[in-house]
């Protein structure tokens, strides 16, 4: 109910009192109980299967679907000043919520930052679907050349009722010496 203390009464009401063309027609109350209502469904059964350990690949992290991913870079020539963004999408259906990032395994002169990640997931007729995006921020502390080797993702196919594995190209970086690198070659 609303009272004269009431928030809404305090601040509508006042403005609509103060209207001539307002009556206390529109003015309603209404009273509400709290009913406590006991509902039972019938039992649902679910079956629930290990994934198998026969085959499992090194790189498998728990995804369970049919996915697909791709990744770029932002730029391969840069200075020891720059940073570059390798984003990998993995798109499909599946329990897209539970997946991370795929490990890339950086050179010792390449500094990694946190992974970015953003996901559009959606349940749909009880199919859960999207993509999520993970971006990996690399900054080289020397110049030279140096190769980010492929990734690997690996998901259990439960229609096919095998294991799956997508790899990532490798990308080759040619690093300059920045405005301020003190390990610039002579």
């Amino acid at each position: 109910p609303f009272g004269d203390d009431d928030l809404f009464n305090q601040f509508f009401g006042s403005m609509m009192m103060n209207d001539p063309n307002f009556s206390n027609q529109y003015m309603t109350t209404y009273d509400y109980e709290d009913v406590k209502v006991n509902i039972k469904s019938s039992p649902v059964k679910i079956s629930v299967k290990e994934v198998p350990l026969a085959n499992r690949p090194a790189s498998y992290a728990g995804a369970i679907g049919t996915y697909t991913i791709e990744s770029n870079i932002d730029k391969t020539e840069l200075t020891t000043n720059d940073v570059a963004n390798i984003t990998l999408k993995i798109a499909g259906t599946g329990n897209l919520k539970l997946i991370n990032a795929p490990k890339i395994n950086f050179p010792a002169d390449i500094d990694a930052f946190d992974v970015q990640q953003k996901d559009t997931i959606t349940n749909t007729n009880n199919v859960i679907a999207g993509f999520k995006n993970f971006t990996y921020s690399i900054a080289p502390n020397v110049a030279g050349v140096f190769t980010i080797p492929a990734s690997e993702f690996s998901y259990f196919d439960p229609e096919l009722q095998t294991f799956k594995t997508l790899t990532t190209p490798e990308y080759t970086l040619h690093v300059k010496p920045g405005k301020e690198d003190k390990n610039m070659a002579n």
